[in-house]
C-alpha cells in the first residue's frame, strides 16, 4: 500500500470505520437498490483496510466479505468490476449515489448484471460506437432490464450472429423460460445433498456441492429480480 494511502488510513477514526461498515451491511440488505453504494464502500473498506475494525475480527478483506457480509464472492467480484466501470462511464452517478439515496431522492442506477454485459459488449461494437453510446445510454439514463439489454444486442449485432466472435454474453446467459429448470436443479441437487449428509463423506465434497448450490440459488434469485 502507498504511504498516501496508509496516512489517508490512519486518519479514519474508529467510529468513523464501524459506521461505514454498517452501513455497508444495511445496504447489502437492499442490494438490489443500492449495489454501487456497496461496491464504493467494499473498494473503501478492501483499499484502506477498514475491515479491521469488523466484529466478529476479521483476518483479511475477503474474511469480512464473504464471512461476514455472507456475499457470493462471485457476486462481489462482479459488483467490483460494474462499479468500476460505472466509474468510468458515469463518474457523476459513481461520485454522488450514496448521497442522493440518503436525501430520498430517486437514483436511477442499473444493476450490476446488465452494467457487466455492457462491459462485456463494447469490443463487439468497435467501428460502431454511435450505436454503443445509444446502448450505454439506455443501460445507465434508462436502467433497462437484462432481457431487454439482450434484446437490443441481438437486434444491434444480428446481422453479425453467423460470424466467428458473435456476440456473446457468458454471465447471466439464464432466459427467462429457463428459470423454472433452474429451480427444478437446485432442488434435485438439495435432495443429493442431503443424501450425501447420510454418507459422511468428506467435508470438501460437501462443502464443493454447498458452494455450487450457494452460487445457483444466487443465480435463480438475481434472474428473479429482473
Amino acid at each position: 500500500m502507498s504511504g498516501a494511502a496508509s496516512a489517508e488510513r490512519e486518519q479514519v477514526s474508529e467510529p468513523a470505520a464501524r459506521g461505514l461498515l454498517a452501513d455497508t451491511a444495511q445496504a447489502v440488505k437492499a442490494m438490489k437498490a443500492s449495489w454501487l453504494r456497496v461496491a464504493i464502500n467494499l473498494r473503501r473498506i478492501r483499499d484502506e483496510e477498514l475491515w479491521r475494525y469488523a466484529s466478529p475480527d476479521c483476518e483479511n478483506f475477503e474474511d469480512y466479505a464473504f464471512g461476514v457480509l455472507k456475499l457470493n464472492k462471485y457476486v462481489a467480484r462482479r459488483m467490483l468490476k460494474a462499479m468500476d466501470y460505472t466509474a468510468t462511464k458515469r463518474p457523476d452517478m459513481a461520485h454522488d449515489v450514496s448521497d442522493r439515496l440518503d436525501r430520498g431522492e430517486e437514483v436511477v442506477v442499473p444493476s450490476y448484471q446488465v452494467v457487466n454485459n455492457l462491459r462485456l459488449a463494447e469490443e463487439k461494437f468497435k467501428g460502431r460506437e454511435e450505436e454503443f453510446d445509444d446502448l450505454e445510454s439506455r443501460v445507465f439514463d434508462e436502467g433497462i432490464g437484462r432481457v431487454t439489454f439482450k434484446r437490443e444486442v441481438d437486434n444491434m449485432l444480428g446481422d453479425r450472429d453467423d460470424r466467428p466472435g458473435a456476440m456473446e454474453l457468458p454471465v447471466d446467459r439464464v432466459q427467462p423460460e429457463s428459470r423454472p429448470e433452474l429451480g427444478n436443479l437446485i432442488d434435485r441437487l438439495k435432495v443429493i445433498q442431503r443424501e450425501l449428509g447420510r454418507l459422511a463423506l468428506s467435508g470438501e465434497s460437501e462443502g464443493l456441492l454447498a458452494r455450487l448450490l450457494e452460487s445457483l440459488e444466487v443465480e435463480k434469485n438475481e434472474s428473479e429480480g429482473q
